[in-house]
């Protein structure tokens, strides 16, 4: 039996010869790559973040309310967990006008889209300290870039805005509650 070796210029005549399959060949290959890697293209995930310090009450007053409050919990993770709970997350949707802010809270509860709509923002949001500091992160993930840009910082604000109205009622509280203890003393001064 005799062997026979197949050099370049017979690989190059049967190229030639059979060049019409061959270039189908190629063409129909990059044609299914192309269609199967558009088909399976992976949807983009967006993330941000939104960072908020958490300070210690300086005045007189907030030290006072702090010496006389008893705290069982990690106040930080308090905090995180405020930033994320429904009721922030509903003020958030209606000040980006994801629900009618003309509704009022029970009005959304009765609402199934509105609740739907504010369950899918909560389970976008994740809360975390950074290290041992007093900083927390807010974190969104969303397919929509614009969205998570906005809820994050949506979020943030919302949640100076009511920490600045929970932090001036307490003084009030304080003021009221010095205001009288003064005002007994004075009582008891001119009684005697």
């Amino acid at each position: 039996m005799t062997q026979y070796e197949l050099d370049f210029n017979d690989y190059w005549r049967i190229i030639k010869k059979k060049r019409l399959i061959v270039i189908l060949t190629a063409f129909m290959l990059t044609f299914f790559s192309l269609i199967f890697s558009i088909l399976n293209k992976p949807t983009p995930v967006y993330q941000t973040s939104a960072s908020l310090q958490i300070e210690r009450s300086t005045s007189l007053t907030g030290l006072y309310m702090q010496s006389i409050s008893w705290n069982y919990g990690d106040d930080l993770a308090t905090r995180a967990a405020v930033i994320k709970s429904y009721s922030m997350i509903e003020k958030a949707a209606k000040s980006l006008g994801i629900i009618d802010s003309n509704m009022t809270s029970s009005e959304i509860k009765e609402d199934q889209s509105s609740v739907s709509a504010i369950e899918r923002l909560k389970s976008r949001v994740t809360t975390e300290q950074e290290g041992f500091t007093n900083i927390i992160n807010i974190k969104v993930r969303d397919y929509d870039p614009i969205l998570t840009k906005d809820l994050a910082n949506s979020l943030a604000k919302i949640y100076q805005q009511e920490n600045f109205k929970q932090k001036n009622a307490q003084i009030q509280n304080s003021l009221k509650s010095l205001k009288l203890q003064l005002d007994n003393a004075e009582k008891e001064y001119r009684n005697d």
